[in-house]
Parts: structure tokens; sequence; C-alpha cells
């Protein structure tokens, strides 16, 4: 389960580094709190919708985190254990919501 965060946390900073800002991977990513929907598919479907995304369909990238932005950005400061340069671990859990299923992370 870490490593499904590391992953996103990784997706982050790969969207950064190709141009993509804090402000667009929180409308790619967040949503806090979590609109209400009969089944991931569809919450996941909806929101893309919403969002302007180009494809109809979530897929394993397109993992949406339900937390307030604070508590994300802070990962970055005192709310993580750096890895490297720009990847750093949350100390706390987020839920997360992407296909195949919704799961919280440690």
């Amino acid at each position: 389960m870490v490593l499904l965060l590391s992953a996103l946390l990784c997706l982050c900073l790969v969207q950064l580094a190709q141009g993509a800002t804090f402000r667009q991977f929180v409308s790619r990513h967040v949503n806090e709190p979590k609109t209400a929907a009969p089944n991931n598919n569809a919450y996941c479907n909806r929101l893309m919708q919403q969002r302007g995304m180009t494809r109809p369909r979530c897929k394993i990238t397109n993992t949406f985190i339900h937390a307030p932005i604070n508590q994300i950005r802070a990962i970055c400061t005192n709310g993580g254990r750096r890895f490297s340069r720009h990847l750093f671990d949350s100390h706390m859990s987020f839920s997360l919501t992407g296909e195949p299923e919704t799961r919280q992370v440690l």
C-alpha cells in the first residue's frame, strides 16, 4: 500500500517535471470531500468529465486523493520523510479512489 502512495507521489513529480503545476496536479488528483457516485467506475468517469480530462474512463494513473490540499502539500515539508531529492513518504495515511478499488493507504 505504501508503494501505491509512493507511485502517486512519483506521478506528481513526473507531472511537475513535464511542466504541470501543483494546481494542475490538484485538479487531476484531489477530490475532497469525495463526490458521491454509485461505484468507483462511475465516480472516476464523473470526475474526469467534470474536470475536462480527455479520456472518459478512469485509468490507474487517474487516482483521486480525498484529503485537504494543505495535508497533501505538507508531505513535502514536516508531514513526510524524504526518500530522495523530490520524493517524500507521508507520515499519515490518505484515502484514495481509483480503478480497480478504493483503499486506505498507510
